[in-house]
Formats: C-alpha cells, structure tokens, sequence
C-alpha cells in the first residue's frame, strides 16, 4: 500500500532491486536480499505501520522493582503496553504516520522499538520465517509487478480506528491493479 502510493519510494525500491535480480537470473535468496538497506528499512517501516496484535499485553517482573522515568514500580504489578504505543510515538519516531524507510538507514537503534514480534521469552516463534516471507514477498511481488496500481485505495484504508484485540480499519479492502 505505501510502496505504492509513494512514486519515489517504490522507485528508490526498484533500483535497489534490480542489480539483485539481473545478477542472481532473476531469483535472488532471502539472505541476499536481507543485506539490502533500502528493502530493509521498507520492511521495518511496514512492520511498524502494519499492526498484528494491538491488544495491551501484561507483563510482571514478579522479584524487582522497575523504573519508568521516576516512577517506581514494586515487584509483582501488572504493566501493559500495545504496539502502537510505541510504534507511533512521536518522540521515538518523528511524524509517526509517515512511512519513510530512510529513517532505518539514518538511525539503526531504531530496531530496539521495533515490537511487532513482541519481545524476550514471549516473542513469536515464526518470526524469523515472517522475516523470510516478508523479504521474499516483497521482492519478487514488485520485480514481477512493475506496473501495479493502486485502484479506489487510499491510505485511510489501512490506518488504525480501533483496538479489538487485532486492528480495526475501515474495513474497506485494498484493491491493486496488475
């Protein structure tokens, strides 16, 4: 959605793609095309904008207390936060509905924020295989497509109206002509 309604994004994608494809005849690995900066910071930028799960998900340190600025918080006390909490937070990600990949490339310590996987012992196991998926997908759906277009889809489609466990939207389906 956001490739495609940015011109200069899909083209930046493209050309990093294309020295890939013509050199690997056409079917470049997941490996090669994870060491792709510009590709990466695309998917980094739409994991962050593309919520799976948004419930608030409880966690308790049941032996210390934690620190959140200055508060203190005692040992066995539920604590919650959602992806979008963090996701859209203007102070970790200025203009935080902006899908710009180039702050991935300019700032790498961004990753650490990156939660759409969760995080620690409670991370989802199929994350490295959603990363393959994602990577190849990506790749080989644009390289195949060049010339898919967006059609009665706007970006309002895809935002976040309401937390109900998973991400609510418009409910408007996201329709592309190949």
């Amino acid at each position: 959605m956001h490739i495609l309604s940015n011109p200069s994004i899909r083209s930046k994608l493209l050309a990093e793609l294309q020295p890939l494809f013509e050199n690997s005849n056409g079917a470049p690995s997941f490996s090669q095309l994870e060491q792709l900066p510009y590709l990466s910071g695309v998917v980094a930028e739409g994991l962050r904008l593309s919520y799976g799960v948004t419930t608030h998900l409880q966690r308790i340190c049941p032996d210390a207390v934690m620190k959140f600025k200055d508060w203190s918080i005692p040992p066995g006390t539920p604590v919650s936060m959602s992806s979008i909490l963090v996701h859209q937070d203007p102070d970790i990600f200025p203009s935080p509905l902006e899908f710009d990949p180039e702050r991935w490339i300019e700032n790498p310590g961004l990753k650490r924020y990156l939660v759409s996987f969760s995080k620690g012992s409670r991370q989802c196991l199929g994350m490295n295989l959603a990363y393959a998926e994602i990577y190849l997908g990506i790749a080989y759906v644009l390289w195949t497509f060049p010339g898919m277009k967006l059609f009665e889809t706007g970006v309002g489609d895809v935002e976040v109206l309401a937390d109900y466990f998973m991400p609510k939207s418009s409910g408007r389906e996201i329709q592309v002509l190949l």
